[in-house]
């Protein structure tokens, strides 16, 4: 029986599709704001969603989500995640339970 590893999978026959890896450049100021607006507030960030965030307000200079809030972040999406347990463009979550729960929630 071959080890559960890349190269075990290969000699089982079993190949993994490729992997797209994107790169974003995120502004340092801009990324510092979103990580402060998060540990001021209590929130966590999603993973998924970061780099792709923080680069597309740096280029278009309003929420890739909401294009009419012009400040990002802002205080409407603290109050979507303290009424909803996410903001609109779900960035920031109440905490990592409720962001697995509705990542992972069955259908």
């Amino acid at each position: 029986m071959s080890k559960t590893t890349l190269k075990g999978l290969k000699e089982l026959g079993i190949k993994l599709p490729p992997v797209k890896v994107i790169n974003y450049k995120v502004p340092p100021a801009q990324g510092w704001r979103l990580i402060k607006f998060a540990v001021d507030h209590d929130f966590v960030i999603s993973p998924m969603g970061y780099g792709y965030y923080a680069a597309s307000f740096a280029e278009f200079r309003c929420c890739p989500c909401a294009p009419e809030r012009k400040a990002c972040p802002c205080e409407e999406a603290a109050e979507e995640v303290l009424s909803l347990g996410k903001c609109k463009c779900q960035l920031y979550w109440r905490d990592y339970a409720t962001y697995l729960a509705e990542k992972f929630k069955k259908e």
